[in-house]
């Protein structure tokens, strides 16, 4: 029964009589001789008298009841067992709450209950909180406390509101952690704690998603995430930390993250894209979302770390890339289910090889835009290819000065019976800037000078204005001939991207 005055109850503990006696002293009721959490009874209606609370006088005692002068100390209770549910449900506490080394046998109800002080549970066990529009003006700690529950959440704080800070350090909770929507002023820790769906074969209560910690909405200002074991999922959906801590090694076992619309504005513990991006991939079991990649490299960026940044932002882009892909095609899947519609199906093919090609070209010549200095190591690629197909052409005679007044020159004119046959025993344009006056006055011949003016546009070494390959004396400057027009092309496409990228970048600098 719930009673309005310690007139009313019966049959008084021991424990009973001694808490009322400690609380109104305003010192610590410490039950038994040992510190260590009570052994779980056999049987819970056959408890020490010495030790053996019911829940409802605590709640007398706890709520300042007639007859019971609670200092504003509070309740400070050791080493006891609680029977039946705590509910201080709507209530209103003016005092702290603390109990060490309790065992409950049902759990506690502080559904929108308004506390003044703080509420301390440290080493206890107890079989389920529902605290879901709770309040507490100073801190929430459950340190070291023992949580386990099969048909409803173990803790729910939904919609609370924690002035100060909450703490789960070293907590064993077996069961759903339901956060949604809470709000946590200064700290949120869950150091060496442990969170699990299953223990001995026995599965406790989640969500559909086996979700063993739901953050979903919660707005805290700093939270320090280096938990011992999470085993099960994680949902930070839609919240927000101000200061982001935590340790890789908390991820290790979960199952699962979602991060769509997580936000964070400082970010502590490892910053490398190496590391970050595994954590993001865990959030992707459930599908591919931009937010949480575009959410890390604004932090990075915001912090300094450009370089891990970037990085992050070429793995969304490939992400990115791919999914269009997966789009694309599943689309041309469905089409193809329906063959009176061949057209269709024809232009989503031609997207998608346009869109593979495009995204090849992006990817290994500017990294997306993040990587524009790849540009430099391919366009480096084309020119040893060019220098090659050059320096080959030259050896081999089939080059000869670019201007229509010396290929009509007498002096030229001699090396024409050298056309055929092939090989020659003299290179004509190589004699002929030795040998002749003209020669020896136009512009010497580089092959390496030759290959940058063929490829980079905007490079002009006069080498391509003062030679040209011929197709009719060997098979290299044929070959030189057509290729050119292949390189020059490949150096404009290169070059504008390179550009287009590096011009990108200072621009978001």
């Amino acid at each position: 029964m719930r009673y309005s005055s310690w007139d009313e109850i019966e049959n008084l503990t021991a424990a009973e009589l001694e808490l009322k006696r400690c609380a109104e002293k305003g010192i610590p009721c410490k039950l038994g001789a040992h510190d260590e959490i009570p052994p779980e009874p056999v049987d819970w209606t056959q408890l020490e008298d010495n030790r053996h609370i019911r829940a409802e006088v605590l709640r007398c005692i706890i709520l300042r009841k007639p007859g019971c002068n609670t200092t504003e100390k509070g309740v400070d209770l050791k080493n006891a067992y609680i029977s039946g549910q705590l509910d201080l449900s709507n209530c209103e506490v003016q005092h702290p709450f603390v109990l060490d080394h309790c065992v409950f046998n049902e759990g506690i109800n502080l559904e929108d209950s308004n506390w003044k002080e703080k509420i301390k549970l440290t080493n206890c066990s107890i079989p389920y909180i529902t605290a879901s529009g709770i309040s507490v003006d100073k801190y929430f700690d459950l340190l070291g406390t023992t949580i386990r529950s099969i048909d409803r959440a173990a803790l729910d704080l939904q919609d609370g509101r924690i002035h100060q800070n909450l703490a789960l350090d070293a907590a064993r909770i077996y069961g759903l952690v339901d956060l949604i929507d809470l709000q946590v002023d200064r700290q949120f820790t869950c150091k060496d704690a442990t969170f699990q769906l299953k223990e001995n074969n026995v599965e406790f209560y989640s969500d559909g998603n086996r979700v063993v910690m739901d953050l979903q909405g919660a707005r805290i200002h700093t939270a320090i995430f280096k938990a011992k074991h999470i085993a099960g999922g994680v949902d930070l959906n839609s919240s927000h930390i101000e200061n982001f801590k935590d340790d890789q090694s908390t991820w290790a076992a979960t199952e699962h993250l979602k991060l769509d619309g997580f936000t964070y504005t400082r970010l502590y513990g490892a910053v490398s894209a190496a590391v970050r991006s595994q954590w993001l991939e865990r959030g992707e079991q459930h599908g591919f979302y931009p937010q949480p990649y575009k959410q890390l490299a604004k932090t990075l960026h915001e912090m300094g770390h450009e370089t891990d940044a970037e990085s992050i932002l070429y793995i969304l882009a490939k992400k990115s890339a791919k999914e269009q892909r997966k789009d694309l095609y599943q689309k041309i899947v469905e089409r193809a289910e329906h063959p009176h519609q061949p057209k269709s199906s024809l232009r989503l093919l031609l997207r998608l090889f346009g869109h593979i090609l495009w995204n090849f070209f992006l990817r290994r010549l500017v990294g997306y835009g993040r990587k524009p200095f790849r540009s430099i190591l391919v366009l480096l690629f084309l020119i040893l290819c060019c220098w090659i197909i050059s320096l080959k052409a030259w050896e081999e005679g089939s080059f000869a000065p670019n201007s229509d007044v010396i290929l009509s020159s007498s002096s030229w004119e001699k090396y024409e019976e050298l056309r055929f046959p092939y090989p020659y025993k003299i290179n004509p344009a190589d004699d002929w800037s030795n040998s002749t006056i003209q020669g020896r006055d136009w512009e010497s011949f580089k092959a390496i000078a030759y290959a940058a003016d063929i490829v980079i546009p905007i490079i002009n070494f006069g080498q391509t204005e003062a030679w040209a390959p011929s197709t009719t004396r060997g098979p290299w400057g044929k070959r030189l001939w057509w290729s050119r027009w292949i390189l020059t092309t490949a150096g404009w496409i290169v070059t504008a991207l390179g550009a287009a990228a590096l011009t990108g970048i200072i621009r978001r600098e």
